[in-house]
């Protein structure tokens, strides 16, 4: 099983991979981040490949050849609300999560190709429900919980 990662550096996004390289039947992560991916050195990452990108909306072709025959990705990208615009949230997670998900859609995945995107904690299934605390937040992470394929 080949699985991508994005958002690889963050908290979750690290113990995935520490999770997913430990697992026998996933035979690749190709993992997607902003920076390089510091695991322990007891760890053994030869089937890790990172990909460290500038932006999460852009995807080179090289990038796009390591998405080919891919069974599923794991999206974990986010941003820090209280330190960024609405409009980077929005591009950031719909803009974004598009693009990647096209590129990926692209590339030639698997059939099945399974795509899980990962959301804040506290995020209410029913769009109808509003948080207390950073109501519009909660409402772009809800609204981008299931990319269609284009």
């Amino acid at each position: 099983m080949k699985l991508i990662l994005a958002g690889a550096t963050g908290l979750l996004g690290t113990e995935i991979i520490k999770q997913s390289l430990q697992i026998r039947e996933i035979t690749q992560v190709v993992a997607l981040a902003h920076q390089p991916v510091q695991l322990d050195k007891s760890i053994d990452s030869s089937k890790l490949k990172i990909i460290v990108l500038c932006d999460y909306g852009d995807y080179p072709e090289d990038v796009k050849a390591e998405f080919a025959n891919a069974d599923a990705c794991i999206w974990a990208v986010s941003v820090t609300p209280l330190r960024t615009s609405k409009a980077e949230l929005n591009r950031v997670f719909h803009d974004c999560t598009k693009l990647g998900f096209e590129a990926m859609y692209e590339a030639g995945p698997a059939r099945p190709f399974r795509f899980m995107y990962l959301s804040a904690d506290g995020i209410f299934r029913d769009p109808t429900k509003k948080a207390v605390i950073m109501a519009d937040y909660h409402m772009i992470r809800v609204m981008d919980s299931n990319p269609r394929a284009p």
